[in-house]
């Protein structure tokens, strides 16, 4: 699960990541990118550049099965 929150601070699973580390970070967790579905989770207000980029590195890290989560998010990060 990668969280895109509020703020456009970016987590994968429960860790704050920096944008740009992505990709990197998903070809070390990922043996099997073809095969490997990832969930992308943005709250409603992140702006559409920061979701594109986001879901750019995930594509560049090979990985084709992504889904969006499109539930709100509270203002400290966690699901409603």
């Amino acid at each position: 699960m990668i969280t895109i929150d509020k703020s456009q601070r970016v987590f994968l699973g429960n860790d704050p990541i920096n944008i740009n580390e992505i990709g990197s970070k998903l070809r070390q967790k990922i043996r099997d990118p073809q095969h490997q579905s990832i969930f992308v989770r943005s709250d409603e207000d992140v702006p559409f550049g920061a979701f594109a980029t986001v879901m750019d590195a995930v594509k560049q890290a090979g990985i084709r099965n992504v889904s969006i989560v499109t539930q709100p998010l509270q203002r400290n990060g966690s699901q409603r």
